[in-house]
């Protein structure tokens, strides 16, 4: 079963800003931002917690050990002297992100709470998504100078009655503390009421959690523990890893797609060997054509030549033969069949390679179409993947194809820490 546990969040002291509005401290998740995003949040307040969550660029390496020694200096220079407070109770801390897209507001609802390490396929924590490799050093290695999860890791769960929203509704509250980061409003309430913290620590121990972003943070977390594997109690903090919980059912929750960029490549060689597959549908559109991607289709734009066609699957069958051994759920996924049929089996042969091309992956359709004209590519627009799908691959033992989902907006990094010490 899933384990959430209360926990004496570590966070800013909003008397410490003007207004208690936290916004100058707070950033993005450390693994999107650029050195120049790095430098301008240190700009716009010198203990933004890039300081301590971003010492060493690129994230993804790890860094000089003196890089991560700096970080937890500040960290605890922080601690000392007030602009970090630690709560004197253990909570559990409501999260509500508002915000707006596609013309409307919307408010996704959530929860910060510590979450028992489980190792991936035993417990009823599941990975949703393959993703990059990548040495996982750098996060470890801050782990180990600072002692502290310092940025969540996003989960769902399913809640189709909303019991545990139900029992964490602050009704109409004002926020314990708040902050904005890239016109997402983030507001904390900090519950810390024993009754009501056993209520839904109850409420979520039959449920699984589906990791939806943050798989790298989850993997070092393991990796911690197991350094100081017969060093340290069953409820030691290292056994437990900071999450953001949020619900399969709220209203608030967005997948957006991801699309494809295939840089410097021939289309009409593409074009033709993917006409001939069989097992997909195309019929020209317009360049500018608008709006979101069916379930079950693509539209393939054509950089250089200003061409643009609309695919639908018509054979989910040639998925089947180039990729046997998946499951009912994987087949059903658009990107599955992108990538295991389209890209690796078609697309790939018919530039003569015997791997699948070079992919760059973009949120935005309109910047993919720029990159498509400025590089003579090709952009293969997505649908977004639904929860549903996403829930029954989970749930299936299987992982989708990377970077298939995108969900908006991130969540922000310096709301509430999580200490790794007794």
């Amino acid at each position: 079963m899933a384990r959430i546990a209360p926990f004496r969040g570590i966070r800013y002291d909003p008397s410490r800003f003007p207004g208690g509005d936290l916004s100058p401290a707070l950033s993005p998740p450390y693994d999107v931002l650029s050195q120049a995003d790095r430098e301008a949040y240190v700009a716009r307040h010198g203990r933004n917690i890039v300081v301590v969550d971003l010492p060493h660029m690129p994230p993804g390496y790890a860094g000089p050990p003196e890089a991560y020694e700096k970080a937890a200096d500040a960290l605890r220079l922080w601690r000392e002297d007030g602009t970090l407070m630690r709560d004197d109770r253990a909570a559990l801390y409501v999260y509500h992100q508002e915000f707006e897209h596609a013309g409307r507001a919307i408010t996704r609802k959530m929860l910060f709470a510590k979450l028992r390490l489980e190792e991936f396929g035993r417990g009823s924590v599941y990975p949703h998504e393959q993703t990059f490799g990548g040495p996982k050093e750098d996060r470890l290695m801050l782990a180990r100078a600072t002692r502290c999860n310092l940025s969540p890791i996003f989960g769902l769960y399913p809640d189709s009655e909303k019991d545990v929203a139900r029992i964490l509704d602050v009704g109409g509250r004002a926020p314990t503390f708040r902050g904005s980061v890239d016109e997402v409003d983030n507001r904390v309430w900090v519950v810390d009421d024993e009754e009501v913290i056993g209520r839904a620590v109850e409420a979520m121990a039959d449920r699984p959690v589906f990791i939806a972003d943050g798989h790298h943070r989850y993997g070092t977390a393991l990796m911690y523990r197991q350094e100081l594997s017969g060093s340290i109690s069953e409820d030691h903090p290292a056994n437990f890893v900071l999450m953001v919980l949020c619900a399969l059912e709220d209203d608030g929750l967005l997948i957006l797609p991801t699309h494809r960029l295939l840089k410097g490549v021939e289309v009409d060689r593409v074009i033709a060997a993917v006409e001939s597959s069989g097992a997909v549908a195309l019929a020209p559109t317009a360049c500018d054509a608008t709006g979101d991607v069916a379930p079950g289709s693509l539209r393939i734009h054509d950089g250089a030549g200003n061409r643009a066609w609309d695919v639908t699957i018509t054979d989910r069958k040639a998925l089947e033969a180039a990729a046997p051994g998946h499951t009912r759920a994987w087949y059903g996924l658009d990107l599955a069949f992108l990538h295991g049929y389209l890209i690796e089996r078609v697309i790939g042969p018919a530039l003569g390679s015997a791997e699948a091309p070079e992919i760059r992956y973009i949120k935005d359709a309109g910047e993919g179409r720029r990159k498509a004209r400025e590089t003579g590519g090709l952009l293969i627009e997505t649908a977004a993947t639904s929860l549903d799908a996403m829930s029954e691959v989970c749930r299936a033992g299987e992982l989708m194809p990377q970077k298939s989902t995108y969900f908006y907006p991130k969540l922000a990094t310096g709301l509430v820490i999580h200490s790794l010490e007794a």
